[in-house]
């Protein structure tokens, strides 16, 4: 039943991740706010965690796979935010 919930809430915040890119590319003059990229990578890999547990069969393999696609979410979010935003400068 954790691994349905944790699924569920992943496939929520993908979907919000695809949101968040069709809107910065759809307005990128309006700032979407430092950070917001780096809350939905973070986010993802959180959700990770419990479905990493079961296809590694440790917890601890679990966590830290999450973590780090978590963080390479964000950082990459982050990153393709700010390219946008000098594009736009230049």
């Amino acid at each position: 039943m954790l691994l349905l919930f944790s699924v569920i809430i992943m496939a929520l915040l993908i979907l919000n991740t695809i949101v968040l890119i069709m809107r910065i590319r759809a307005a990128p003059d309006k700032p979407i706010g430092k950070g917001i990229g780096l809350v939905l990578g973070l986010a993802i890999g959180l959700t990770l965690w419990i479905p990493l547990t079961y296809l590694f069969g440790n917890q601890t393999a679990g966590i830290i796979a999450g973590s780090i696609t978590g963080i390479i979410l964000a950082i990459g979010l982050e990153l393709y935010s700010a390219q946008v935003r000098k594009r736009l400068e230049s």
